[in-house]
């Protein structure tokens, strides 16, 4: 997995949480042939099984393919809960810079590449708590200038279970 100071970028192959690959799949059975996923194909229904797992964002890329703010068209109740909630605002008016960057740099590699991936990174504020995302490229008539992400946020067992007891009955 490559990692560029805070996020980990990996192949969707190596994907780790039960949800995430379910949501691969998903994805999987729509990509055309070039990978990629049609706007049109973005339905909440079929999406029940991951609703609180995905986002939606409108990606603002300038003149030289360089993503330079992105709106939350939909943010993951999953992420709302657990950073703050910002659907229907742009990342740079409504996130810390330094999160505002981590996104902003995932979003110029799915520009940049035109592939699926995924992420690893430490939940930010919650450093305790470990991120993986599935970050999909998304076409409007015609041109990639969305992300589909599905994410999941966990706390590690970081504790070895207790030992077993022999707890003697005085016979």
């Amino acid at each position: 997995m490559k990692e560029i100071s805070d996020i980990r970028f990996g192949t969707c192959d190596g994907l780790e949480r039960p949800i995430l690959k379910g949501a691969n799949k998903w994805v999987g059975r729509r990509l055309d042939r070039e990978g990629l996923l049609r706007r049109d194909q973005i339905s909440a229904p079929e999406m029940t099984a991951f609703i609180r797992h995905v986002s939606l964002f409108y990606l603002h890329i300038d003149g030289a393919d360089c993503v330079t703010d992105f709106h939350a068209r939909v943010l993951a109740s999953h992420v709302a809960d657990n950073i703050a909630e910002i659907t229907g605002q742009s990342g740079r008016e409504s996130l810390p810079p330094e999160l505002f960057d981590r996104w902003r740099r995932t979003a110029q590699r799915l520009i940049d590449t035109r592939l699926s991936f995924r992420t690893r990174t430490q939940v930010y504020g919650k450093e305790y708590k470990q991120g993986e995302s599935l970050i999909v490229p998304v076409l409007e008539h015609g041109d990639l200038n969305h992300a589909l992400v599905f994410t999941e946020y966990w706390t590690p067992a970081t504790e070895q279970p207790a030992p077993f007891l022999r707890v003697s009955s005085g016979y």
